[in-house]
């Protein structure tokens, strides 16, 4: 897909309807590369995530509700972190 993609953590939390009750559980996190998607694309895409995490459904439940917790990752280079105020400088790392 073209566009920007992004790191992300994702945990995903699913409320599985049984015999008329409504049971909530969370899985994850999962990491994942993902480009901007709308929320139809986001919702499949949680979906897929939990299919692809050996997430099974018995034969009478149903997926009533999905919602997730997303974290995106900065992009950041070990060279630019700094130790109790100091620089961190190698003779390794800066070549």
């Amino acid at each position: 897909m073209p566009g920007k993609w992004e790191r992300i953590s994702i945990t995903i939390n699913v409320g599985i309807l049984d015999n008329f009750k409504i049971k909530t559980s969370s899985h994850g996190p999962f990491k994942a590369n993902v480009p901007k998607m709308s929320l139809d694309d986001m919702y499949k895409f949680m979906v897929f995530t939990l299919l692809d995490k050996n997430f099974t459904l018995l034969s009478a439940q149903v997926i009533s509700a999905i919602g997730c917790k997303i974290i995106t990752h900065n992009k950041q280079f070990f060279i630019h972190h700094s130790m109790e105020g100091l620089d961190l400088e190698s003779y390794l790392l800066n070549g």
